[in-house]
């Protein structure tokens, strides 16, 4: 009988689960969390033919479980930040490796999982949510430090991140969030008001199985400030065998216990301070921009490929166990805009396919496309990630792309 992977919110980097699991040999069936996608989602959607069926959910459970209980599944899976709750609920229904509901919301909700660590006595950011541009001043005057971090409570990808510098500055950037659209969908209700943490920032990438946590990549994080917004300059990937990873790793697995992530990939931002480590946030899913063969080349195995293994029964840990070094170096380069309009011209990539150690662009651009200031991670155009085994080269490279980058892109639109 054939076995089935569902895959709840198959966008973004949960596009790859679906031609993984096939290459496994297993059908899949896309669950969509609702009728209404973001732009940003719709960009990134699946090839809607690869699945056997796809369902989107209308809030009926009864008839969504019935149905879906037609076929042999063998895993229930979020395919991107919006499907982790639905993921969840299916997956304890059907009594498959899952997460459970009990936390699920505090897995979403930024202000709960930040909240959840500090009743558990673990470091996390000082924070109040709030409708009400007076109580963040308040929370500032608290804090007696500038700036100070607002945010939605639930979006993705530094949506809406505003740091501000002053009372009044505050109160207006808080006035400008209540009510935009979040990039995941849906409109901002609360805005989550937080510290600034002085650190530097990693990324950890991990899979869980059997309430095991297995740590896949580690990335440190260099970001530039534009318009009272940080977003990311680029990612180096960090040595397994690196001081830091121990420290980060160690942390992370209290986090990871702490939110009942048991089962399934995770993503986490973290800051570490003079005082230790600090959450931002961490997704129960696949990390964003995940490029599997960045991984393969430089590990010897990818997040989205232990992911797969662990469903489908097929992983031995000890890849990662054992490994202590990097095979090569990588670094990934977040593209930055300075101009916007439409493209005159399908952009030609020869000047980056030139470089030595060049791996591979992701840049969904042609002729008639938009293109936006880069302000935030989803206004950025896309992403180059370099392969080398030698740093130096990587580190020359990097500033010759930034070189180049505003010649490119204001040429597109001329």
């Amino acid at each position: 009988m054939n076995e089935f992977a569902v895959i709840v919110d198959a966008f973004s980097t949960g596009r790859l689960l679906l031609k993984e699991f096939i290459k496994h040999g297993h059908k899949c069936i896309h669950v969509q969390s609702s009728a209404k996608v973001s732009a940003y989602y719709k960009k990134l959607s699946p090839n809607s033919k690869l699945f056997e069926k796809i369902f989107i959910f209308d809030g009926n459970m009864d008839f969504l479980e019935s149905e879906l209980r037609k076929y042999n599944i063998l895993s229930i899976v979020p395919g991107a930040e919006i499907g982790v709750e639905l993921a969840d609920i299916l997956s304890e229904k059907f009594g498959l490796a899952t997460n459970g509901t009990k936390l699920s919301l505090a897995r979403r909700n930024k202000y709960l999982m930040s909240d959840k660590l500090r009743v558990n006595g673990v470091n996390s950011i000082k924070q109040i949510r709030t409708k009400i541009a007076n109580k963040a001043k308040k929370f500032s005057q608290k804090i007696g430090n500038w700036p100070i971090v607002l945010k939605p409570i639930d979006s993705a990808g530094a949506d809406g991140f505003t740091l501000t510098y002053s009372t009044n500055e505050l109160e207006k950037s808080f006035l400008k969030l209540m009510s935009k659209e979040k990039l995941v969908g849906g409109i901002v209700e609360d805005i989550l008001v937080q510290e600034y943490l002085v650190g530097t920032e990693f990324v950890i990438n991990a899979v869980s199985w059997e309430g095991k946590h297995y740590i896949s990549d580690i990335w440190k994080c260099k970001k530039k400030m534009i318009n009272n917004t940080k977003i990311y300059d680029f990612e180096d990937l960090i040595s397994p065998n690196a001081d830091i990873c121990k420290l980060l790793s160690d942390y992370i697995r209290q986090v990871l216990d702490i939110l009942d992530i048991k089962y399934g990939p995770s993503h986490s931002e973290v800051i570490v301070t003079k005082n230790g480590p600090v959450l931002i946030e961490t997704g129960a899913r696949l990390c964003g921009g995940l490029l599997p063969s960045v991984g393969d080349q430089c590990l010897g195995y990818s997040q989205l490929g232990i992911t797969i293994e662990c469903y489908t029964g097929d992983f031995n840990f000890d890849k990662i166990n054992n490994r202590k070094s990097l095979k090569k170096h990588s670094r990934c380069i977040t593209l930055i805009s300075p101009v916007k309009g439409t493209l005159t011209k399908t952009p030609e990539y020869s000047f980056f396919e030139k470089l030595e150690s060049f791996h591979s662009i992701d840049m969904n651009l042609k002729a008639g496309s938009k293109i936006n200031l880069t302000i935030d991670l989803a206004s950025a155009p896309g992403l180059i990630f370099l392969v080398h085994e030698d740093i130096a080269i990587i580190e020359k490279e990097y500033e010759a792309i930034r070189l180049f980058e505003k010649e490119f892109f204001t040429a597109l639109i001329s």
